[in-house]
């Protein structure tokens, strides 16, 4: 999938769609999806990083908001997001090895973000900020997101995963707010 000159060929928007879903919609729907994002997670974090599926597949499924990307008909990314105190904590992103740097995973940030916002005003919520948890082997998504305002955390551990935590807060230092983003 590259293009005459090489470079990996971008989805076209009209192809990347996003579905959302949580525990409140009917089971057989919710099984559905969620076995689909548990294959996902499987080949991202148990077969590439290594992590052990019992850290991987945690309890707080039950508890989040999920986002499976398709390009097509072809699940091809994931996400999960969940309220924590006063932000929006948003964890397990991955694209599919053969997806990856053709801007999906940016894509799926964005839905997330006007996911969050939609949920947020909808629950009149009023968010501190947004958090990302990203592996500390991904450096090329934490430089990313550092070019997108957010600063990174030290202390709280989060888990067995070994995540460094992103924050984009309401207000950032250079004016960017989080409601520009969601």
């Amino acid at each position: 999938m590259r293009e005459v000159d090489g470079t990996l060929r971008k989805p076209a928007d009209v192809n990347l769609h996003f579905r959302f879903f949580d525990i409140t919609m009917s089971e057989s729907e919710y099984r559905n999806n969620i076995d689909i994002s548990r294959i996902l997670r499987r080949r991202a974090f148990v077969d590439e990083l290594g992590v052990s599926a019992d850290v991987e597949f945690d309890n707080l499924d039950a508890k989040s908001r999920h986002s499976l990307g398709f390009y097509g008909d072809a699940p091809v990314s994931y996400a999960r997001w969940h309220i924590d105190g006063n932000a929006a904590v948003v964890d397990r992103l991955c694209t599919l090895r053969a997806y990856r740097y053709r801007g999906v995973a940016r894509r799926c940030m964005e839905n997330i973000a006007q996911d969050i916002s939609h949920c947020a005003s909808r629950m009149q919520l009023s968010l501190e900020g947004l958090v990302v948890l990203v592996p500390d082997t991904n450096d090329i998504l934490q430089r990313k997101l550092i070019q997108a305002s957010f600063i990174p955390l030290d202390g709280r551990p989060t888990g067995h995963l070994s995540c460094i935590r992103m924050c984009l807060p309401a207000q950032s230092k250079n004016g960017v707010s989080l409601e520009a983003i969601l």
